[in-house]
């Protein structure tokens, strides 16, 4: 796994964009995009190195961000996970799954840069 190298899970591309735009900018690598929670488990599978850090929303068509998340997990439990979706009700479920943080959208991206940043430490 490399420092600095991330993964979006986000089913709406131009979320997608702003995040990889963000991250660049900021002198990360975008390990990969995924659209939906199987595209993302299969593009986690193929990542080398593995992404120290997804960003990952929950609502997705196919696999929910927290069922993809916890194949992930299963995979290669070193990657840290930020859960972002506007149903707030998942919160604790996603946490229990292994999710070190949960954003309610809408958020701002200053606090999701804020928590890569805490992530990175």
């Amino acid at each position: 796994m490399r420092k600095d190298n991330i993964g979006i899970v986000e089913d709406e591309p131009q979320v997608a964009d702003l995040y990889k735009t963000a991250f660049t900018v900021l002198g990360m690598s975008i390990s990969f995009i995924a659209g939906d929670g199987l595209e993302a488990v299969k593009a986690f599978e193929e990542s080398d190195p593995k992404p120290q850090i997804v960003i990952m929303d929950h609502r997705m068509p196919i696999m929910t961000g927290v069922a993809a998340m916890k194949e992930m997990l299963k995979l290669n439990s070193e990657t840290k996970y930020i859960i972002v979706s506007a149903d707030s009700s998942i919160r604790k479920e996603a946490i229990e799954a292994g999710a070190l943080m949960f954003l309610e959208k809408p958020i701002q991206l200053k606090q999701l840069i804020d928590c890569v940043e805490d992530l990175r430490q």
